[in-house]
């Protein structure tokens, strides 16, 4: 992909556009029902609904039909890596870029995922799903067992992004990594706040991740003292 390509601006909403709001809805939850299953954490669950968030409320114009249509269709990193070298400059390319770097990630390939966000940020620096690709670097880093580098990440994005919707992700990233680290209590006390408040988007998950590193909590203590 060259360096130099760029999203042309948006081209202004036909009369056509607006006649298609149900199969844009239908493509969207279609791509929703593809890449969901396999990705239900960390950043992966991010681009999801970025993807779903553009593909409702950014139309198509006839030239970049193709594009935009390979892009719906695509599944596999293969695919997302021919759209960026099929349709270098249109909007779909940044979108393909990030679907590449999650599926990267879901690999376990995390330095070729952490280049890949990083020429996100590189190439398209005044793109709305900028923080997506900030918060790829630092799950990441939680991945790769960075931990020092995902705490300061995860807390450097919830103070610089604050009201996004990716920061209760960075709230989970960063209980996670306080746990890693043995940090309990910081962890406990972030979990808890999570669980406790009922209008948090992720409680739910918070709960069944405080759930499980409690068991593994407990495991480990009775290794310790059998």
């Amino acid at each position: 992909m060259n360096k130099s390509d760029h999203i042309p601006e948006a081209a202004s909403r036909t009369e056509n556009d607006t006649a298609r709001p149900e199969k844009e809805m239908a493509e969207a939850m279609a791509l929703l029902k593809r890449l969901g299953p396999p990705v239900l954490t960390g950043i992966a669950v991010a681009v999801v609904v970025g993807l779903i968030i553009l593909a409702i409320h950014q139309r198509r114009e006839a030239a970049r039909e193709a594009a935009a249509q390979a892009f719906i269709e695509a599944q596999t990193a293969e695919e997302f890596q021919q759209i960026l070298i099929d349709h270098p400059r249109t909007p779909e390319a940044p979108l393909a870029l990030l679907a590449l770097a999650s599926a990267r990630y879901r690999e376990g390939e995390y330095d070729q995922a952490r280049g890949l966000y990083r020429q996100f940020l590189a190439d398209y620096p005044a793109h709305p799903m900028r923080p997506m690709a900030r918060l790829g670097l630092v799950h990441c880093d939680e991945a790769a067992g960075d931990l020092e580098a995902a705490v300061a990440g995860f807390g450097a994005f919830m103070e610089s992004e604050p009201g996004h919707f990716l920061v209760p992700l960075a709230q989970l990233g960063l209980a996670r990594s306080l746990f890693a680290k043995g940090q309990d209590e910081a962890a406990a006390a972030l979990y808890e706040g999570m669980i406790d408040d009922p209008e948090h988007p992720w409680r739910r998950q918070a709960e069944e991740e405080w759930r499980h590193l409690q068991r593994l909590q407990r495991a480990k203590a009775s290794h310790r003292n059998p």
